[in-house]
């Protein structure tokens, strides 16, 4: 199973042919232009995975598989939201800084003008 942000597609084609409705269970978190597929959206996915392998053992372990392989996915995701969320601290840092710079000119801009 990919997790490359692509979205609701890419998690149904992962898993099989299962119908999921992106409308209603696909919650996009944008952090820094990407959209992260939501828990809801696996729980959906896990209930349609059972569903579909009732009384079907090999199909039932297959899918199991696959379940694992994407739980297994979720604290990267959780990592990479950490990681985004670092680089945002970063950037808003960088403006502060850039901003108080500017401040600071125009203050001094401000006072050479009322000297002339």
């Amino acid at each position: 199973m990919s997790w490359d942000y692509t979205g609701t597609q890419q998690l149904q084609h992962s898993l099989g042919d299962i119908s999921v409705d992106p409308a209603d269970s696909q919650i996009d978190v944008m952090i820094v232009g990407a959209p992260l597929p939501s828990l809801h959206l696996i729980y959906q996915t896990i209930m349609a995975q059972h569903k579909q392998t009732q009384g079907d053992s090999k199909k039932a372990r297959v899918a199991t598989k696959q379940l694992q392989v994407a739980v297994t996915k979720i604290p990267k995701t959780c990592s990479e939201i950490g990681e985004r969320i670092a680089t945002i601290e970063a950037r808003a840092n960088v403006l502060e800084t850039e901003l108080g710079a500017v401040v600071q000119q125009t203050a001094m801009h401000d006072t050479e003008l009322s000297d002339i």
